[in-house]
């Protein structure tokens, strides 16, 4: 009895779990884009190309407060899409690149104090970034502690991204509608 309750929830399952990995692993990229709800708190244009999967490769500098290293995000595009729109705030970016290509990338005006700017990358035909970056001491997802805030006398971090910050450690299509694994 118990064997068939598992083959039946597995197959259950199945369905659900494989749509959850659509876009993922080499799946076809270019799949239909639901539309989403527009969000006035980033940058980001999700129906023409969207964020599925960030890697992320990063070192962390205590002494400068910063982490530095490489995004690698996994892009769903319509196929006609030729760029994608990230939202940054206070990251230097070194390089974004599509396999061994360097792509041309622009980080505009932060117009708003809070949004900060967009970055609109240039995809080629690609359905995978590395953007090499690094973030600001000030960056507003990122705390960093001294060894003396700490009960084991090392220094630490973590982030709390919500609700519009982890565009401050990540170059990220910073919107809730927009899921990411």
């Amino acid at each position: 009895m118990l064997a068939r309750r598992t083959l039946l929830a597995a197959a259950v399952a199945a369905p659900a779990l494989s749509a959850c990995a659509t876009g993922m692993n080499g799946v076809d990229n270019r799949a239909n884009l639901p539309p989403l709800p527009h969000d006035p708190h980033s940058h980001a244009r999700p129906d023409e190309a969207r964020v599925l999967h960030v890697a992320l490769d990063l070192r962390a500098d205590f002494q400068r407060k910063v982490l530095s290293g490489k995004a690698t995000l996994t892009i769903a595009a319509k196929p006609d899409a030729h760029e994608i729109v990230l939202d940054v705030k206070g990251l230097t970016i070194h390089s974004v690149r599509t396999g061994a290509t360097e792509v041309q990338y622009v980080v505009g005006a932060a117009t708003d104090e809070e949004l900060g700017s967009p970055m609109t990358v240039q995809l080629n035909g690609s359905r995978t970034i590395v953007i090499d970056y690094e973030t600001s001491p000030s960056a507003g997802a990122l705390q960093w502690l001294d060894p003396a805030q700490t009960a084991s006398g090392k220094p630490f971090l973590f982030s709390q991204g919500e609700s519009i910050l982890t565009r401050t450690w990540v170059p990220t299509q910073d919107s809730p509608g927009i899921r990411q694994t």
